[in-house]
């Protein structure tokens, strides 16, 4: 699933999100990786925090300059934790 997060609607990754924190239990961490510019940094930021998640670490929404690229795409990783 975490692969094509940036693939789903937004109220679709909203429900998947929502889903993940719901079975995690609190501080229960999730790793997510996707595709930049499909879903931008902000944009997962918005859902995640509505989904119930923080992230666990810093947020830079900067793209990095040493970014994986490929086709046009760079990917993005985060590891987010459940709000308690």
């Amino acid at each position: 699933f975490l692969g094509v997060l940036q693939e789903l609607s937004t109220e679709d990754a909203t429900r998947a999100l929502s889903e993940f924190c719901r079975v995690l239990k609190p501080d229960g961490l999730l790793i997510v990786t996707f595709d930049v510019p499909t879903r931008t940094p902000a944009a997962i930021a918005e859902l995640a925090r509505g989904a119930g998640f923080e992230f666990a670490g810093p947020l830079e929404l900067e793209e990095p300059t040493d970014a994986m690229a490929s086709g046009g795409l760079k990917c993005f990783r985060a590891v987010l934790r459940r709000s308690t």
